[in-house]
């Protein structure tokens, strides 16, 4: 039982801390994730004779889901955050932008591949990240990636926009991690509804906000689970198939777009989601 929750703390995808950034930036650490490329992360993890073995071992396994999904990320060595990476688009997917010009705005840099592509098709790339860290990881990959034309700003979206004076040829917020939203929330719909239930969306806009709201006839999620939907791996008593993420997962995207979720259940009745992302005016 131990050794389960272990790895579950290793490989589970989390928001990386400023001491993990930190530790990833030091010449030992690169050395070592540099040796242990190849290597089993669950032997690595467990290999006592290596420092920071769970960071290394993290390191190692999101290297090589990258040689596929991120193949440039993974010949520059770049730093993989776990949450960010399951977010990315691949880069075979950001590579089909057909946009240009002289200046883009990229509103959710995550772990910045859509910024990557844009570079190529811009003369300068302007993109937000709001965690402080995961702004500070961007920056360092597009280093090594040789990306000198993205400016990384630790910023919301919301923030930058209220604030800024400079024009932009494009403003572009990445599509894949609303499809990533919807989905987690129809599936769970789907999962909870009995066979033949009603699934509903409706769609409409207030002055500042518009909103999607997901309305189920399923069984509903009992109060005393209702507060911790969005924690992660948080499995409530009515569960089913599933790693407990997926809320979780919705709510950090919904975040990073400066957007909100409200959650509204009856026990035997339902429940209806609410997700509302900010609408921008240009003056």
């Amino acid at each position: 039982m131990e050794r389960r929750t272990e790895k579950i703390g290793i490989f589970a995808p989390g928001m990386m801390t400023p001491e993990q950034y930190r530790l990833l930036l030091t010449p030992e650490v690169r050395r070592t994730v540099e040796e242990q490329i190849g290597r089993d992360p669950a032997a690595i993890a467990l290999d006592k004779r290596i420092p920071h073995a769970a960071l290394i071992a993290t390191q190692v396994k999101y290297l090589a889901r990258a040689r596929t999904k991120l193949p440039s990320y993974y010949e520059a060595r770049c730093i993989l955050p776990p949450l960010a990476f399951e977010q990315a688009s691949s880069e075979a997917c950001a590579a089909r932008k057909s946009c240009s010009g002289e200046r883009v705005l990229d509103l959710t840099c995550g772990l910045g591949v859509d910024a990557l592509y844009l570079s190529k098709r811009f003369r300068e790339v302007i993109t937000l990240e709001r965690d402080a860290t995961l702004a500070a990881v961007a920056g360092e990959n597009f280093r090594r990636l040789g990306a000198t034309n993205i400016r990384v700003i630790n910023s919301s979206a919301e923030a930058f926009l209220a604030s800024t004076l400079d024009h932009f040829d494009w403003i572009y917020a990445d599509p894949d991690r609303l499809r990533q939203v919807f989905i987690n929330i129809l599936d769970n719909a789907i999962k909870y509804s009995a066979p033949g239930g009603r699934i509903t969306v409706k769609l409409w806009a207030g002055e500042y906000k518009a909103f999607a709201e997901i309305i189920d006839q399923g069984r509903g999620i009992p109060p005393e689970d209702l507060e911790n939907v969005k924690t992660k791996f948080y499995k409530g008593s009515n569960s089913v198939r599933g790693s407990g993420i997926g809320l979780a997962l919705v709510d950090s995207i919904m975040t990073a777009l400066d957007g909100t979720m409200d959650i509204k259940s009856t026990l035997g009745r339902g429940t209806v989601v609410t997700l509302g992302l900010p609408l921008y005016h240009k003056a």
